[in-house]
């Protein structure tokens, strides 16, 4: 089975990314994909890790080092729920966008990942989707980026090692958006109404009043694009 799996080979980068996540034994960590466990030898020296894996070999490969202060767990991320402060990764390039989506519903402290740095312009810097929503939810900064011979089997694109704080103090026409966001298989305009009704206090006759003049009410709002949503924000 692929698991589009990119391992970090240089233990510098790894022992930097784990000083960028300032870990330590009073904050539950975990780490995202062990991999070869270049990242997870450096996490275990200054805090209790769990690390969840979905490759089976290489969970047998990192209990057979016996490291201290380890939990391996044989799951994929993206169905397994698990509490946490702290999230360290070398994220498998195929989840980054997928994970995300399932972060925007967790309460953490920080995670610190590192992704193809293409990943991170669509969070940051390009004209699209991420880039519109992911800021409503999280402060996202790229600390350095690491050329791609850093990394094994040597990808297309360089890498960018990025800190993701949740967003704490929020505008109720932001924190309108958010919860919209969080309702994708609703229709937009049920999901505009609760949302008020949530954010705003409001009625459901008030929020009913309220709802903007848009001609794509009726869908849901997993399909709606970059121009609807910049439109949905103007007006809400």
């Amino acid at each position: 089975m692929n698991y589009d799996q990119h391992f970090i080979k240089d233990d510098l980068v790894a022992a930097r990314i784990v000083k960028y996540a300032r870990v330590s034994s009073k904050y539950k960590v975990i780490e995202i994909g062990s991999g070869n466990g270049v990242i997870t030898k450096q996490l275990v020296k200054k805090s209790p890790v769990t690390t969840i894996e979905i490759d089976p070999k290489l969970c047998e490969e990192l209990e057979k080092l016996k490291l201290p202060n380890l939990k391996v767990i044989n799951k994929n991320i993206l169905s397994y729920n698990i509490d946490f402060d702290i999230a360290v990764s070398n994220l498998p390039f195929n989840i980054c966008e997928p994970y995300f989506n399932i972060l925007i519903k967790k309460e953490f402290k920080r995670c610190v990942f590192c992704v193809p740095i293409s990943f991170s312009n669509r969070l940051t810097n390009e004209q699209g989707l991420l880039s519109l929503i992911i800021p409503l939810f999280f402060k996202i900064k790229v600390l350095e980026t690491i050329p791609r011979e850093a990394i094994l089997p040597i990808p297309k694109t360089d890498c960018a090692i990025i800190s993701v704080v949740p967003q704490r103090i929020c505008s109720k026409k932001n924190s309108v958006i958010k919860e919209i966001y969080l309702q994708m298989d609703k229709k937009l305009k049920v999901a505009i109404r609760e949302s008020y009704c949530k954010v705003l206090k409001l009625t459901k006759k008030q929020a009913n009043e309220r709802l903007p003049k848009l001609d794509y009410l009726e869908k849901r709002v997993y399909m709606l694009n970059y121009i609807e949503w910049k439109q949905l924000i103007l007006q809400i």
